[in-house]
């Protein structure tokens, strides 16, 4: 069975702005002003970004005896046995893209865990079937205060980005 990750379109623009940013820097006609210190730090949030991009949409591949985790970009390869999983865990998550979700934490040997976020794949529902047909449930870890999250994490999220379209426009006229 292979279940694959969905296309990462924010996080790959955030880390091309990045990167493209430092490149700018470093081949302006001011570099050596003191910028290349700010073209540094832009380039390692952009490198950061496609890390984190890598470790967070994993293709899945399942042969019957272990699961082979791939990277988006091919950078973190990981062969589980399925001896080694202890199970897996739901937890309960709030962000501003899901609202108030769950998602899963596959609990490996050694209490070291790998998270399958919501976020990544687009049939995280065939996802869950398979978690719950090949291994054991482990536990569901509620989230403190879900009610509150749920409500006011959306309504934050949109007061800031008014306020930031509000202040473009200021600075615009």
């Amino acid at each position: 069975m292979k279940i694959k990750s969905g296309y990462p379109l924010v996080g790959t623009i955030v880390s091309l702005f990045f990167i493209g940013c430092s490149l700018a820097l470093f081949l302006s006609p001011y570099a050596g002003s003191g910028s290349e210190w700010l073209a540094v730090f832009m380039l390692s949030m952009g490198i950061f970004f496609l890390l984190l991009i890598d470790q967070s949409y994993m293709s899945i591949d399942f042969d019957g005896t272990s699961i082979h985790l791939t990277g988006f970009f091919k950078i973190k390869n990981i062969r589980l046995k399925t001896e080694s999983i202890l199970g897996y865990e739901i937890h309960q998550r709030v962000d501003e893209f899901n609202g108030l979700h769950n998602m899963l934490v596959l609990v490996l040997e050694k209490n070291e865990r790998v998270v399958f976020p919501r976020i990544a794949y687009a049939d995280y529902d065939a996802l869950e079937l398979f978690f719950k047909s090949t291994f054991k449930f482990l536990e569901y870890k509620p989230l403190k205060y879900a009610a509150f999250f749920k409500k006011w994490v959306p309504i934050v999220s949109l007061i800031s980005g008014l306020l930031a379209l509000l202040v473009g426009l200021q600075k615009l006229l």
